[in-house]
Formats: structure tokens, C-alpha cells, sequence
């Protein structure tokens, strides 16, 4: 029997149609590399089902970022391992993971608001039971928050002023990619200034020898 999963909200949203074994597998696989319980447990609850069809509207709507940000990054890799045999079932998992890459192009705003204070009250939670400040800033990178994001939500987090939120995160291990990166940025500016003010000094000295 055909199934359908439709990604996003409303009256149209996009429809990819499967058997509904496959739609409980995707699902499944969906809970099994979430990390929010209330998610977990609506997706599960959703797999259960015997015929059904699925859409954003059936999840919480501040656990839509963490549900489209799963179907992007597990649900591939889970069905080349887990069907490899089966290459017509992993080329429409792949229509799926691309109609939902193309959603989250759409509604990328939308995303970072349902997903801010989310994030927050899990971070609160995670804070409150001992979970180091590093670890919650690697969860806002991984959720998509961008450096600023994380200053504004250490400070909420913290009552710390802008300064001091700033610093922890720009040295967190979260960023240090960026660190590496900003450094090599850096490093490229000013070698061309270098090279541009020796340019300039030859020009200058050619100039007075003639």
C-alpha cells in the first residue's frame, strides 16, 4: 500500500510516496539518530502506525530543525549501509533527503526561529544537570546557529555581558575551525598588503634612480 510523506505545512506541501514499511523505516531511523525525547517519541509513535501518512504538522513545531537536520545528515548514510542491495530503494530515499534540502532552503529563517528557544531550553536543561558549556556550544553549531547566535544565547544563558560571552565562544573548541579560519584570512591580508607596499617601495625607488 502507497504512503505518502509530505515535507513541510499546509495545504501543498511537497509528497513523496513509498510503502508504508519503508515510511516506518524512514521514520525509525529518523527517532534513532534524534536526540530530543519528545521528538524521538513522536516519531516512534508515527513508525508505529500500520497505514498512515506523515507531515511536519505531527512533531512539535520548535522540533521541525532538528527533524529536517536528521532527515538531511542520517537518513542516506542509514539506507547505503542498511540497503545497499536494494539501489532503487536508496535512489528514492535520496529524492526524499533532496526534497527536504530543498524545504529547508525555503524556510531557513522560519527554522532558526522554531530552533532558538528550543535549543535554549535544552541547553538550560543540559547546563542544570552538569553537561559542560563546551559540549552545549558544539550543540548550537551542530543545530546551525551562527558565532553571533551563540554569543546572544551564552549571554541569555549566563547573564555574562556581551564581551565575556563573546570570548567563550570564539575560544570554544565549537569554532575552532573558524578560528583557523579567520587566522588564515588574516595571514592572506596581510601578506597582500606586504606584497602591495613592496610593489609600491620598488616603484618609488625606480622612480628617484631615474
Amino acid at each position: 500500500m502507497s504512503v505518502d510523506f509530505y515535507v513541510g505545512f499546509g495545504a501543498h506541501p511537497d509528497k513523496w510516496s513509498c510503502t508504508s514499511g519503508t515510511l516506518a523505516w524512514v521514520l525509525t531511523t529518523t527517532a534513532d539518530h534524534a536526540q530530543d525525547p519528545g521528538l524521538v517519541t513522536a516519531l516512534r509513535a508515527q513508525a508505529a502506525r500500520a497505514y498512515h501518512c506523515f507531515d511536519f504538522s505531527m512533531v512539535g513545531r520548535e522540533q521541525v530543525p532538528e527533524l529536517v537536520q536528521v532527515l538531511l545528515d542520517a537518513l542516506l548514510p542509514a539506507a547505503e549501509r542498511e540497503h545497499a542491495d536494494d539501489p532503487g530503494l536508496v535512489s528514492h530515499i535520496r529524492d526524499l533527503v533532496a526534497l527536504v534540502a530543498h524545504w529547508q532552503s525555503q524556510h531557513s529563517t522560519d527554522l532558526l526561529e522554531w530552533g532558538h528557544d528550543s535549543a535554549l531550553a535544552a541547553a538550560r536543561r543540559q547546563l542544570a544537570a552538569g553537561v559542560p558549556m563546551e559540549d552545549v556550544l558544539t550543540r548550537f553549531r551542530a543545530k546551525g546557529f551562527f558565532e553571533g547566535d551563540s554569543v546572544l544565547a551564552v549571554q541569555t544563558l549566563t547573564n555574562c555581558d556581551h564581551f565575556e560571552a563573546h570570548q567563550v565562544v570564539v575560544h570554544s573548541q565549537a569554532w575552532a575551525d573558524q578560528r583557523e579560519y579567520n587566522g588564515q584570512l588574516q595571514a592572506a591580508w596581510e601578506g597582500a598588503l606586504d606584497m602591495l607596499e613592496a610593489e609600491s617601495g620598488s616603484a618609488e625607488a625606480g622612480q628617484d634612480h631615474a
